[in-house]
């Protein structure tokens, strides 16, 4: 049985079992806490907005459309045709000239 013990104790030479030393991991790999990953990233998903943001931005381009249009009014004349500029002429506006007592455009 003396060839038998030699094949019974397998676990008694741990060098079976252990790689050698050139292929263990370089350390390199392992003490990389804190640097940066020099990897390709991920693919990451485009971000969505949000219900929220869209009516934001809905919101703001509205406003701009208003505010153009209204800046377009602003730069030409009050038609005579309209209801409010003939009450101006009714009680002594003239065109061209300033509201007021005075023709200051002063309230008094």
């Amino acid at each position: 049985m003396a060839g038998g013990e030699e094949d019974g104790d397998y676990m008694g030479d741990l060098s079976l079992f252990l790689l050698p030393e050139d292929s263990t991991p370089s350390t390199k790999k392992i003490c990389s806490i804190g640097k940066k990953s020099t990897s390709v990233p991920k693919f990451k998903r485009p971000k969505t907005i949000t219900w929220m943001e869209k009516r934001m931005l809905e919101k703001e381009r509205k406003q701009r459309e208003e505010d153009e249009h209204t800046m377009a009014r602003l730069e030409s004349a009050i038609p005579e045709s309209n209801i409010g500029f003939r009450m101006l002429q009714k009680m002594g506006y003239e065109p061209g000239t300033a509201l007021g007592k005075e023709g200051a455009g002063g309230g008094g």
